[in-house]
């Protein structure tokens, strides 16, 4: 009996409840948690960074009057304004006042007719011919009679006029340094070549212009033309009204 009431009395004994351990909190939070909370700071950082740029301004160039394709920049052509920084980096890659500078001192000109009020990129404009003291001549000219206007900014040309039967070079590798091709494609009107040129050729150039069809032809990479070259289709016996 001794021994049936001992068994029963350590039966009733409490049993001291072992200790539950605690998650660590990382462990606690999800993926979706952790989501979460990145994306809360990605949005804090985002608003600050937009709240600093609008608070700071840049100086950009921008066209202060006309210039059109294939004419060297000049300093009184170009306006430097105030933008937000926000503004500038929307707009892509401008020029600073300081390259803006160096491309007026250089004389580059411009790629294509630039309205008042452009903001300036570095695609607006190029180093003029190589050659010192070439003028920039427009040259209006069909497609059709301009290697389908396959030619760019870069290409030599050679340009031929004819009147009547004959043909002969009015210029030969001449450098195109502007293509102006219409807004609807090279088949749309309005194309247009800008030469470097000497003042005789420019004279030569106009009077050809006015005074017969012209004939552009690309010659990038070929050998250089006889600019005295001439040619009649006349029977030899009808020139001269012979």
């Amino acid at each position: 009996m001794t021994q049936t009431a001992n068994r029963a009395d350590r039966s009733l004994e409490p049993v001291p409840a072992e200790p539950v351990p605690k998650r660590p909190v990382l462990s606690r939070l999800s993926l979706g948690h952790l989501v979460m909370v990145l994306a809360g700071l990605l949005a804090f950082l985002l608003v600050l960074l937009v709240l600093r740029q609008q608070g700071e301004t840049v100086e950009i160039a921008v066209t202060g009057a006309q210039v059109e394709a294939g004419t060297i920049l000049t300093a009184g052509q170009v306006n430097l304004v105030e933008v937000s920084a926000m503004d500038a980096s929307a707009l892509g890659a401008l020029l600073t006042p300081e390259a803006m500078a160096q491309i007026v001192d250089e004389r580059w000109v411009a790629t294509r007719t630039l309205a008042p009020g452009v903001a300036l990129s570095d695609g607006d404009f190029r180093r003029a011919s190589a050659a010192t003291g070439l003028r920039a001549m427009s040259l209006p000219v069909d497609v059709a009679h301009a290697a389908n206007g396959a030619i760019v900014v870069g290409d030599l040309v050679d340009v031929i006029v004819v009147r009547g039967t004959a043909a002969e070079y009015v210029v030969t590798s001449a450098e195109v340094i502007a293509v102006a091709v219409p807004t609807g494609g090279v088949g749309g009107g309005g194309f247009a070549l800008t030469l470097a040129v000497d003042a005789e050729t420019s004279l030569r150039l106009a009077a050809a212009l006015n005074g017969g069809s012209v004939e552009v032809v690309r010659s990038t990479g070929a050998s250089p033309a006889d600019p005295a070259a001439r040619y009649d289709v006349a029977p030899v016996g009808a020139r001269g009204g012979g």
